[in-house]
């Protein structure tokens, strides 16, 4: 999701966004086959996503901020699902 394993929220802010799914799978994500998942996803309550990260062990190493960060650019791009239009609704 961040790019790579060893993820901060330095390069968390720069995650690429330009990614491009093999043609083979494409026809395969339409907006009905999807819709179901990004319902929930939409549903799901912020807390939820945030409560995901903080509960990261201290054993990995993961700073406070690094894992603030990864959170909120979780919740932006869950809140960004309504707005997205990228989906075929074949």
């Amino acid at each position: 999701m961040f790019g790579n394993f060893n993820w901060t929220a330095a390069t968390i802010a720069n995650v690429h966004t330009t990614y491009k799914l093999p043609p083979h799978l494409v026809a395969h994500l339409t907006k009905a086959n999807l819709a179901p998942a990004i319902d929930q996803l939409k549903a799901l309550d912020t807390a939820v996503i945030q409560e995901c990260f903080n509960d990261c062990p201290d054993s990995w190493g993961i700073s406070e901020t690094d894992k603030q960060a990864a959170a909120n650019y979780a919740i932006h791009s869950k809140n960004g699902l309504a707005r997205k239009k990228c989906l075929k609704t074949v």
